[in-house]
């Protein structure tokens, strides 16, 4: 018998529409008791905020609040397609290259399925229903779709204090080393908040 090996699709993912930030600047400061009131020092505690939110939607592969994504495929894959960064809000469009003469095309709503329920949200083709074939070239496919919550409220408590640790870690030491490495010890209360939203940052499509 031969066994049949499938390819996996080579894909990309980019964000084009950003969120607003998670956490408000006086929010990071009561958690790290900042009393001063200085515009340049809450621009830092700022800036300290929207990158440990940052890398922690990285870190987590989901999305805190709302944004846009859009996800690229040579091909249709022969099963589901998985969207990276949830939770999945909608998908806007799902448009191909046609295969003959590469015209840009945009998939009907009726031709599939959008189920926002699991984690990473999905796409598969409607009952009856099969991927169109695309032109043989890269990113001939491509998926439009938004996620994130609509508000912090909507947002766990557990990743938005993760957010406030990691800021304020940033805040507390401004320099890429420790002095006195032996005397550091990791907070474990940062993982135990983001551990159980921790999803797969690999994504394959067959």
């Amino acid at each position: 018998m031969t066994k049949t090996t499938l390819t996996s699709i080579p894909w990309t993912l980019q964000r084009t529409a950003a969120p607003s930030a998670l956490m408000t600047t006086q929010l990071v400061k009561d958690h790290i008791r900042e009393t001063l009131s200085d515009a340049a020092n809450d621009t830092l505690i700022d800036t300290f905020a929207r990158a440990a939110e940052d890398a922690l939607e990285g870190e987590l592969c989901r999305a805190f609040l709302t944004q846009t994504w859009v996800l690229r495929l040579d091909c249709f894959p022969a099963c589901e397609i998985r969207l990276p960064r949830p939770p999945l809000v909608v998908v806007t469009s799902i448009s191909y290259l046609e295969a003959v003469n590469g015209t840009p095309t945009t998939l009907a709503t009726d031709q599939y399925v959008v189920d926002i329920a699991p984690e990473p949200g999905r796409i598969y083709e409607a009952y009856g229903m099969s991927w169109p074939a695309t032109r043989a070239i890269q990113n001939a496919v491509t998926i439009t779709y938004v996620v994130g919550a609509a508000n912090a409220a909507a947002v766990p408590a557990a990743l938005r204090v993760a957010v406030c640790l990691l800021a304020a870690e940033m805040y507390e030491n401004r320099e890429r080393g420790q002095v006195d490495v032996s005397s550091w010890i990791e907070n474990p209360t940062h993982e135990r908040l983001i551990g159980k939203y921790r999803l797969p940052t690999e994504f394959i499509y067959r």
